[in-house]
């Protein structure tokens, strides 16, 4: 009879409609969204919006789940201790790049010399011949520091050319980058890449958990079509 019974506990447990809720719902998206950050925090962009001093694209994790999964979230954190450290510690790391950001926004807000090099690079834009448009387009004249401070921020080096300021940019944007090279920008620099290499380790520890719940409960990573392909 014990044979037996241990016998049967031997492979893959039966699947699991919560664990396969904390893969299709949790694991999945927190993957995807994390993956994103990476890719911005290694151009250095961190999407940084004066209109709001906030970082619209890196977010505490639980904003990245559905607000209808957030408590498989929930439920996910408290039963996998070995993980929750590692999620909790992402979202403190982004509250300090937050404000870091809004910090390094606010010196070049404060400093006459960021204010004053951009007043000379619009008025000698403005002053080439034939060329009259505001490159600001919707943000007022007397906010383009603010989008200047923006593109700062982001370590924005190149702009897609139907952005209004793109053509302004290329001409003067390298100049203005110098400021990100301030001592003011140092915290902010630092934040940065501690996030992204806490990301890059959060990524392969949620590979890690979700190769060992597939393996415990016998599920997919993915959850399979519903149709043949």
């Amino acid at each position: 009879m014990r044979a037996t019974r241990e016998k049967r506990t031997k492979g893959p447990q039966r699947a699991s409609p919560r664990v396969a809720a904390w893969i299709g719902t949790v694991i999945n998206p927190l993957l995807e969204a994390i993956r994103g950050e990476i890719s911005l925090l290694e151009r250095g962009n961190v999407t940084w919006r004066f209109h709001y001093e906030r970082m619209e694209f890196i977010r505490p994790l639980n904003e990245y789940i559905a607000p209808s999964w957030r408590s498989n979230y929930d439920d996910f954190v408290r039963a996998n201790r070995v993980i929750a450290s590692s999620l909790h510690q992402h979202d403190s790391l982004v509250m300090r790049l937050e404000e870091d950001a809004r910090m390094a926004y606010q010196w070049l807000m404060q400093s006459k010399d960021f204010l004053s090099q951009v007043e000379y690079g619009l008025s000698a834009y403005l002053s080439i011949s034939g060329q009259q448009t505001y490159p600001g387009g919707a943000v007022p004249k007397e906010r383009f520091p603010c989008l200047v401070a923006e593109h700062l921020v982001n370590r924005i080096e190149e702009l897609p050319p139907h952005y209004t300021d793109s053509d302004f940019w290329k001409h003067h944007g390298p100049r203005l980058l110098a400021f990100t090279r301030e001592p003011k920008f140092e915290a902010f620099s630092r934040s940065r890449d501690v996030l992204l290499r806490h990301d890059r380790a959060l990524v392969t520890k949620l590979l890690d958990v979700r190769f060992k719940l597939c393996e415990k409960y016998d599920l997919p990573a993915a959850p399979l079509s519903s149709t043949n392909e």
